[in-house]
């Protein structure tokens, strides 16, 4: 890989997919992962409801012996999910939590969670961000680029779990999917407690209450990947739902309404495509090839449970091997 591709001349930097993670990770202090429809969605609402979630890089059989070993609930197939069994959709685990605890949750995903997964052998805090907690995640990262340097650690503000420890896996081109599966309905589920709640802000303005001055890493680099979605062959579809959620999350991060220093110009793309819809992400969500997809197979909910930005104060921060909330 080119060094020039991995943006390292920037102390905010964003990219696509396995590959592009791959590039920019590398050095970076701490990287967000933002797959709107649907991983990080899902991982967001398990996160508010208490669990800790595995992202797992595949739908196989070794997903189901993973949860076995951890103990944990494996979310199946949206396609073939039956009556009472938790899938990608955040919908079932809503409905699932309502009936019991749900302590630990092995979450397969081709896309955000295979990404995420490939990120735990970099050493870098990983940060799984939706729409739902870009403001949140935004707010933590904020407050642990203020700290120490150790505040950086991927341990560092997590509460404990006594969770075992995942492999980690090394990142690696994309390799072909099959036809994706039909998604099912999620739900919004209740909010976390830990921050305080900040919904985004309409268009022009400066973002949540945050400082109207520009903001630094302190000299420790983000990485911000958006997941994308798979063509049949297994090559990267980019996502457009994922670079809103990236550009909100860089949004608050920057903390004000003009162009950051220090901000990638793939970065700083990022924010103006979130910056141009913000003021109707419902109606813009919808009309997305992911969402015109979902609605089509009846599944509106999904797109809607998606686009409810800024109702989550959950920041799942990933610690070894598992996602947990920030404190």
């Amino acid at each position: 890989m080119i060094m020039v591709f991995g943006q390292g001349g920037y102390e905010v930097r964003f990219d696509w997919g396995p590959v592009g993670a791959g590039a920019i990770a590398p050095g970076a202090a701490l990287v967000a992962v933002v797959d709107v429809l649907s991983f990080t969605t899902a991982l967001t609402v398990a996160v508010e409801h208490g669990a800790a979630v595995l992202p797992y890089p595949w739908r196989d059989d070794s997903a189901a012996e993973a949860a076995a070993r951890h103990q944990a609930v494996l979310a199946v197939g949206r396609s073939v999910a039956g009556p009472g069994q938790v899938s990608l959709s955040p919908a079932t685990i809503v409905q699932a939590a309502s009936r019991h605890r749900i302590d630990r949750l092995v979450l397969p995903s081709p896309n955000g969670s295979a990404i995420s997964a490939g990120l735990a052998a970099t050493g870098a805090t990983v940060v799984g961000v939706s729409l739902r907690n870009a403001a949140a995640a935004a707010a933590w990262v904020r407050k642990q680029a203020a700290g120490p340097p150790q505040a950086w650690l991927p341990n560092a503000g997590l509460r404990s779990a006594g969770l075992p420890e995942a492999p980690p896996q090394a990142l690696g081109p994309p390799q072909a999917l099959g036809p994706p599966q039909a998604p099912g309905p999620p739900s919004a589920g209740p909010p976390s407690v830990g921050l305080p709640s900040v919904g985004l802000p309409p268009v022009g303005l400066p973002g949540g209450g945050l400082p109207a001055t520009g903001w630094t890493t302190g000299g420790w680099p983000v990485a911000v990947v958006a997941a994308g979605e798979r063509w049949p062959d297994g090559s990267l579809r980019p996502a457009v739902e994922d670079l809103w959620g990236a550009g909100a999350f860089l949004h608050f991060l920057n903390g004000t309404g003009e162009p950051a220093a220090g901000f990638s110009p793939e970065a700083g793309a990022a924010v103006a495509a979130y910056r141009a819809v913000a003021g109707d992400l419902p109606g813009a969500l919808e009309e997305t090839a992911s969402g015109r997809e979902l609605i089509a197979g009846g599944f509106r909910a999904d797109v809607e449970v998606a686009a409810a930005a800024g109702v989550s104060t959950a920041v799942p921060v990933l610690s070894e091997g598992w996602f947990r909330a920030a404190s």
